[in-house]
């Protein structure tokens, strides 16, 4: 390759790094600043073990274990978001292969090998590329795409975009009893790359939680570079504001952590870091709350971690149906945030934090974000 070529892709992605750094700093700093009560001061000796042990792999900064510190105790395992950003996420899950892993319209296709039975929500239509599909990848065109529509007897739909997608951004919610879906009026809204399926009925525990919204498990998975054997490292339970059809904490949601027995702890946090027993009514510190068929999900997780041989961490969507049945809404590949883990329940990588940092330093050359052929 072109050596210029090379030294623009080094210098701008080290531009980056240092301004995602820098992002991700400043965003913990203004929540302490703001909540100024709720944090308290570190052991030094601590925070300098804590910044020995991660600066192997990079500049980073003690704002990061004196934040997370504050919810899940002085665990020297914790992530720093910057270096999972720059280094950690680009060599565990390599750019250059996520663009395909990442695509929705790609979940069925990658895992249909490992599964026999429904795994994701049923597909009406896809549209890949701008071409119309029908759930089985058969090409059809605009006309039949819109009978496989009219002819659907189900009535409530949900349709989103399926690539550059994140915090359900661009979710569109259908009642077809109260308005005919127009496939040309989707593809105005959203884009080249979008899935029509059914917006899922909820198991009846999952919908105590928030009717309007299906409320899913966030699932933290990570295939051991030593093993390549997929574990369970962390679950939070995802809770949407009362009337909202999304479950997303950016949208007002809540989390709530998982203990590995299936209970759920006894206080929620939003995205800024505040913690609070009770949400939409119920209160967690009152009540004890158990993930039904809690062993089936993490199993149901593995199995997808198994399907997707160059991605090593993943953030799993999952929601329960109406029999308590694991069903993928999606999984994450990039921007992984460590936040709704650290601050409810534990490390990303846990016990197995410290292969990790070894890996991610002996593959340090191959931490970029950039992929380039020429």
């Amino acid at each position: 390759m072109n050596k210029y070529v090379l030294t623009i892709n080094k210098v701008y992605d080290s531009i980056l790094n240092r301004a995602i750094s820098y992002n991700e700093r400043l965003k913990l700093r203004k929540i302490m600043h703001s909540q100024k009560d709720n944090y308290y001061l570190i052991s030094k000796h601590n925070g300098k073990a804590w910044l020995n042990k991660w600066s192997v792999l990079g500049s980073t900064n003690t704002v990061f274990y004196k934040y997370y510190s504050s919810y899940i105790g002085e665990d020297i395992n914790i992530v720093p978001d910057d270096l999972m950003h720059n280094v950690i996420e680009p060599i565990l899950n390599p750019m250059r292969y996520r663009g395909f892993y990442a695509d929705k319209n790609m979940f069925d296709i990658l895992l249909e090998s490992s599964y026999h039975g429904k795994v994701t929500p049923l597909t009406i239509v896809r549209c890949i590329n701008s071409c119309f599909y029908d759930t089985d990848y058969s090409i059809i065109n605009e006309n039949d795409a819109q009978n496989l529509v009219d002819s659907c007897t189900l009535r409530f739909l949900v349709a989103k975009p399926t690539i550059d997608t994140s915090s359900g951004k661009n979710v569109v919610f259908i009642d077809k009893y109260m308005k005919k879906i127009d496939l040309k009026r989707l593809r105005c809204l959203l884009g080249s790359d979008f899935i029509l399926q059914e917006a899922l009925t909820q198991s009846e525990f999952m919908s105590q939680f928030n009717k309007s919204s299906v409320n899913t498990l966030r699932l933290n998975t990570y295939k051991s570079v030593k093993t390549n054997e997929a574990y369970i490292i962390n679950g939070v339970l995802r809770v949407g504001k009362a009337g909202s059809y999304v479950d997303n904490t950016h949208a007002g949601g809540c989390l709530i952590g998982i203990e590995p027995d299936g209970c759920l702890k006894r206080f929620c946090t939003d995205q800024y870091g505040h913690r609070f027993p009770v949400f939409n009514g119920i209160d967690f510190s009152a009540d004890r709350f158990v993930i039904p068929e809690y062993e089936k999900v993490k199993s149901f997780a593995k199995k997808v971690a198994d399907s997707l041989p160059h991605q090593r961490c993943l953030a799993l969507d999952i929601a329960l149906d109406v029999n308590n049945n694991p069903i993928l809404i999606e999984y994450n590949i990039g921007g992984f945030g460590v936040w709704a883990f650290q601050q409810t329940i534990g490390a990303v990588f846990g016990p197995y934090t410290d292969e990790v940092i070894s890996y991610c330093k002996d593959m340090i050359a191959g931490a970029s974000r950039i992929y380039t052929a020429y």
